[in-house]
Order: C-alpha cells, then structure tokens, then sequence
C-alpha cells in the first residue's frame, strides 16, 4: 500500500469526488485529517460549476494544500488546472480505472448514499443522519468529524450540557492517524506484492479497455512516468494513463 502523506492539520489536504442519487449530482469533499465531509447539490455537472461549488468550501474552510481526485472531465480540464493555479493549491489526480488512489472520496461517498437510502426507506430527513455522523466519536479516535475539524461538538436534539458544546482544541490526532494508517498497511500488504518500476521506452502489455470482448492485453511503450506506480503508455499510437496493476 502507498498512502497520501498524513496531514498536520485540518483542511490541509483533501479528496474530491461528484455523486449522483435521484437523478441528481452532487459534489463531495473530504478532510484527510477529520474524515468531516462537505456535500453540494450541482445544478449541473460541468466544469466551470464544479469550480465555483469548490471556491465556496475554501472560503469557507481555507485553502487546502493538495486536492486529490479522480480523472473525470469535471478536474482533468483546463479550467480546474486554472482554477488549481489561481488558489495556489497541488491538484494530483487517480490513475483511470484505479479508484484507490482516490479511496477516501469513494469511502465517502458510499456513506452518503447509504445515508440517503436509509433515509427515504424510513422517511426521516436524511440531513439530520449527516449531523448525527458528523457528532460521533470515530472508532479509536476519541473525538468526532466536527471536533477534529472546528474543535467543538455541534448542537444536536439530543440533551447536552453548555459546557461541553464550548470549543476545545483535540490533541493527538496526527499519532492516532498514522497508528490508523499503519494497521490498515500491514493488513493489505499481507495480500500483495511490489511491482518493479517500469523505465522509458520499456515495451509493455496494457489491461483490455472496458468493452474490449477480445480480453486481449495491448502491447504499446511506456512514455512518462506520472507518479509512483503511474505512467503514461502509448498504445496503437494513442495515449493512455495507467496504473501499475493494469500494466
């Protein structure tokens, strides 16, 4: 397993990533340091509104260091590298077809769905299930999303004294996340193996595009190395983005 550095603070870094339930499409963004998520209805899903739903979380958190996400047309354009620029910020995306470098988006997202479905099923308002997410202590952290993030706990129905809602700075938490990262290291390890780097002009075999029925591995060169395990192939005169395990 190759993790994203562990961040120092809150909203230092973050991953991106669009949704859609009910015919409807969302942007979602989630804090590497507090797991505290943000959520926004798009009127659409074009670029330049994907932007402008971005610009409004970072007024309203702060400029992140590095925004991760995947390859879709919403951040693999000129207009969020623009955007990327202009904010002062390292925008790194996934390789296509390899959604764990982008996994703690996708992890967010499902608790959204999950959240919605559960919610329409019983009729409840599916905001308050997110208010109550965001209160709860995470499992071997001892805070909560919002007490990592803000430093205090939110107001809900539930019965609370005054002087625990007052704010309080929650220490430790960068010992706890690496303690986090490490478990879930060796646990994956245990399964897998190092792939060997692949140099320039080195010949390789690609993955079968989606829908290819032949299943036949394309035999092409690698061109660029993108990042650790992420390269740029040329296959039959075109281009491609991989991953390492689809190489």
């Amino acid at each position: 397993m190759m993790s994203h550095v562990l961040p120092t603070r809150p909203w230092q870094i973050v991953s991106t990533d669009l949704l859609s339930y009910a015919g409807q499409g969302f942007l979602l963004i989630v804090d590497h340091y507090s797991d505290f998520w943000e959520i926004e209805l798009l009127p659409d899903l074009s670029a330049e509104t994907t932007v402008r739903r971005c610009k409004v979380q970072f007024a309203r958190y702060g400029l992140p260091d590095r925004v991760i996400s995947d390859n879709g047309p919403q951040f693999a354009c000129e207009q969020f590298r623009r955007f990327s620029t202009d904010w002062g910020f390292v925008h790194v995306t996934s390789s296509p077809r390899h959604p764990q470098v982008n996994s703690k988006a996708e992890s967010a997202v499902k608790i959204v769905k999950n959240f919605f479905k559960k919610s329409k099923y019983d009729g409840n308002d599916p905001w308050k299930a997110v208010l109550h997410w965001r209160n709860t202590p995470t499992k071997d952290m001892d805070s909560s999303l919002a007490q990592r993030l803000m430093s205090r706990r939110l107001k809900t129905s539930l019965p609370v004294a005054n002087k625990l809602l007052e704010p309080c700075v929650v220490t430790g938490v960068l010992e706890k996340l690496r303690r986090r990262k490490q478990i879930s290291k060796l646990t994956y390890d245990v399964s897998v193996k190092d792939l060997p780097e692949l140099s320039i002009e080195e010949p390789i075999r690609m993955k079968p595009l989606p829908g290819d029925r032949t299943g036949r591995w394309r035999l092409g060169t690698c061109v660029q190395r993108v990042a650790p395990h992420s390269y740029v192939v040329d296959v039959d005169n075109s281009l491609y983005h991989r991953n390492r395990v689809d190489l």
